[in-house]
């Protein structure tokens, strides 16, 4: 399974993934701290986002996704890490600070919010229309 996570006004999520004849989706929503795994019929399971290692994490996420009939494929070993260890045997980390998480959403929030205003002030594909049907241009 390869799905980027998107950013939204409360959370990061994958938007709909194909399984089956139906879909579903992965939301960190860091409000109400928790993973949310929603499907198209419906269905809705939460993990907590709190502290425990990453191979319980995955564990519990593995074992909704089950519990829901989405069996994927992950593959579990990080990329482009030194002595990246697989999801399901990191022990190792363990600590989830959900305050410092909010604020890095925050923070992407802003940066999004700064990219998408100086983007739209350059002509060319993602330029943006006036009323008067011109191409809007920077400066």
């Amino acid at each position: 399974m390869h799905a980027p996570l998107y950013l939204s006004a409360r959370d990061l999520t994958t938007s709909p993934i194909p399984h089956g004849g139906r879909l579903f989706e992965l939301i960190f929503d860091f409000i109400e701290r928790q993973l949310v795994i929603q499907t198209s019929l419906g269905e809705t399971r939460r993990v907590a986002l709190e502290p425990r290692s990453v191979a319980e994490f995955y564990g519990a996420v593995m074992a909704e996704l089950h519990a829901l009939g989405l069996d994927v494929q992950i593959r579990t070993t990080p990329c482009e890490i030194a002595d990246a260890i697989p999801l399901e045997q990191d022990t190792l980390h363990h600590h989830y600070d959900p305050d410092a998480a909010c604020r890095f959403w925050r923070a992407l929030l802003q940066a999004n919010r700064a990219f998408n205003d100086f983007r739209s002030h350059l002509p060319g594909k993602c330029s943006q229309h006036t009323s008067s049907g011109k191409v809007s241009t920077w400066p």
